[in-house]
């Protein structure tokens, strides 16, 4: 018993070494804003003007090899700004190289992320103001959505306003989806040094990179608070990456959400994320050559159960054609 204690005080010490290390390192920066970019340099300008310019926000814009990169800090006055810095990654690698990068650079207690195309509405200094002494882990804040090129609504911050509103009728029942259903890692407040003390990265993948960061910070998050405010605003716009599909990124989403469920197992996490059942279906629509069946080897080889996965499938596509069916009588009557 007392080596066990020895052994525990030992641990003690080394976690506290550990956290005054880090402490150092970050400095004085309450926030850290991290923004990738890639070939959009005007919707670029209208983020890095939503926001606030002052000494305790620090914003890292990291370029992803843009076409004319060499030239932005000629063309892009916003980048000049007392607060802004401004790199370009090593290489072209996508969204989640760009931010590992900016979180190389981070200086911050917090970190926010933003998508370069998006923006932040007026009381996100407010949420700055109010926040920057919690002792949370992570703070959610809610979102609104908008189509890039008008400005007139779209549905992309829908399923953030369902939680967020669940939420605050039922915090334990919501908490859960907040943490494990809501995958962007935008409209949230992160503490750094947890993200830094259990190693919490970006993966590089050509779809959802930002998937695993945000479930693995969610699940280290010992304690998290909500803001029903709508501090950020999300863009729907063509050609962007969430709007893509094809077998080889349905492909690569199947590896990254069955993935996810075999960490939710794991680590004995009530939660199944549906959206494997959404990859899947696309690669069952686009069975030549065999593309279901190498889906489903992807499934097997994380461990998961094929037949019961199998099954959720089935009952996925029924519910779904239910629902067409129900909306087209609907069109009708």
């Amino acid at each position: 018993e007392d080596v066990a204690k020895i052994y525990h005080r030992q641990h003690e010490v080394h976690l506290e070494h550990f956290e005054r290390t880090i402490k150092a390192q970050l400095g004085n920066m309450t926030y850290s804003i991290i923004i990738p970019h890639y070939n959009i340099p005007k919707l670029l300008s209208r983020c890095l003007r939503s926001i606030p310019e002052r000494e305790d926000v620090q914003v890292i814009v990291v370029d992803d090899w843009s076409e004319g990169r060499e030239t932005f800090l000629e063309t892009i006055p916003e980048l000049h700004r007392s607060n802004v810095e401004f790199y370009i990654a090593d290489k072209h690698a996508g969204g989640g190289h760009a931010r590992n990068y900016g979180l190389e650079k981070a200086k911050g207690k917090y970190l926010i992320f933003a998508d370069a195309d998006d923006f932040f509405n007026i009381c996100f200094e407010e949420i700055l103001d109010e926040y920057k002494d919690s002792d949370a882990d992570m703070i959610f804040f809610n979102a609104n959505s908008v189509y890039t090129e008008d400005y007139t609504r779209c549905n992309r911050a829908d399923h953030l306003n369902r939680f967020i509103s669940s939420y605050y009728a039922s915090a334990n029942d919501a908490e859960m989806l907040l943490r494990y259903s809501f995958g962007e890692p935008w409209s949230r407040i992160i503490k750094h040094s947890m993200v830094k003390e259990n190693g919490i990265v970006f993966h590089e993948t050509r779809i959802h990179n930002d998937t695993a960061f945000t479930y693995r910070a969610a699940h280290c998050a010992k304690s998290i608070q909500v803001d029903r405010r709508a501090a950020y605003c999300i863009t729907e716009r063509f050609g962007s990456v969430s709007r893509q599909k094809s077998v080889d990124l349905m492909l690569a989403s199947v590896d990254v959400f069955a993935k996810k469920n075999r960490f939710l197992m794991d680590n004995h996490i009530h939660f199944y994320d549906d959206t494997l059942l959404i990859s899947l279906a696309y690669c069952q629509q686009h069975s030549s050559g065999g593309v279901f069946r190498k889906a489903m080897q992807i499934v097997a080889d994380y461990g998961l159960d094929v037949k019961e996965t199998r099954r959720k499938l089935f009952l996925y596509r029924l519910n779904r054609k239910y629902k067409t069916i129900k909306r087209d009588l609907k069109a009708k009557i």
